[in-house]
């Protein structure tokens, strides 16, 4: 009688999963081995994923294995919840709706299909998973993707590093207006802010704004996710950090050629909401926005 090991199907568990989003999770399952679980291997991620086509839940352990988790009370500092909801209708924008009281690290909203976005969540999600005990939204592009970063005190300071910045590097008037239009939502948002960055990695470009919120961000997350969504980025992310006194990460990404609307007439591709996951303390001190 052999010894020899079962292969495991190639998308044993992970059917749910469309697309380039598929391979996504397929290869975050080869990379992180025992620290993957789908419905298969936890009775939590089951019977979360019951009698619901759309949204899936991977649980994600930082060091270990996951183990045996069929409650979310069993769930450790260790463990990472991901919620993924799959493009249901031509517009991502009407699906955005956060009110799932399930305890999810990480919610995303997402076209399957596209490369840019699923590719950006493999390596948002090794990274917020990895043991390091930092996380940042800056680090989830590709190495030096950061180009300029600036300390700001209000909106306008953030509009007139937009106008530097496009002016710099030649942005087109489409590309400054999405990224002025982020901006400009944020406004809305933030009370006091800390510091903005250009982002570019050879897929995107965008801007990562940092900042303290006017009302606690978990209880008006929908209201925020709306606005941001306005400014007709290709992906959104927000890091919502577990102190409450650290500031908030906001990051809009656009792709290097952008489409045209009369192509693709609802941008948004991803939208994805982090809590709680582990972030560099921020010692800067915050300035009271005008």
């Amino acid at each position: 009688m052999s010894d020899e090991k079962p292969k495991k199907k190639r998308f044993e568990g992970l059917i749910q999963f469309k697309e380039a989003l598929r391979q996504t999770i397929v290869c975050l399952q080869a990379s992180m081995e025992d620290r993957f679980a789908s419905s298969l291997q936890s009775e939590l991620v089951r019977r979360l994923d019951e009698n619901t086509e759309q949204m899936h839940h991977l649980l994600f352990a930082t060091a270990g294995a996951v183990g045996k988790i069929d409650d979310s009370k069993q769930m450790t500092d260790q463990h990472l919840l991901a919620r993924i909801y799959q493009q249901q209708t031509e517009d991502l924008k009407t699906e955005l709706n956060c009110t799932q009281p399930d305890p999810a690290h990480i919610t995303v909203w997402l076209d399957p299909a596209d490369p840019l976005i699923t590719s950006y969540l493999f390596r948002l999600i090794s990274l917020a998973c990895s043991a390091s005990e930092s996380f940042d939204l800056k680090d989830c592009l590709a190495w030096g993707s950061v180009l300029r970063s600036q300390a700001i005190s209000d909106q306008a300071a953030a509009e007139a590093f937009v106008k530097n910045c496009s002016q710099q590097y030649g942005f087109s008037w489409d590309r400054s207006e999405i990224m002025l239009g982020f901006v400009q939502a944020l406004g809305s948002l933030l009370q006091t802010c800390d510091s903005i960055h250009l982002v570019a990695d050879g897929s995107y470009v965008g801007l990562l704004i940092e900042g303290k919120t006017k009302a606690s961000l978990p209880e008006h997350l929908q209201e925020a996710m709306a606005k941001l969504a306005s400014s007709d980025a290709h992906t959104l992310a927000i890091n919502c950090p577990a102190d409450p006194q650290a500031s908030t990460q906001f990051a809009m990404l656009m792709p290097i050629r952008l489409q045209s609307k009369a192509v693709c007439p609802s941008p948004l591709k991803g939208f994805v909401v982090l809590q709680s996951v582990r972030r560099k303390p921020n010692t800067q001190k915050n300035k009271l926005a005008g």
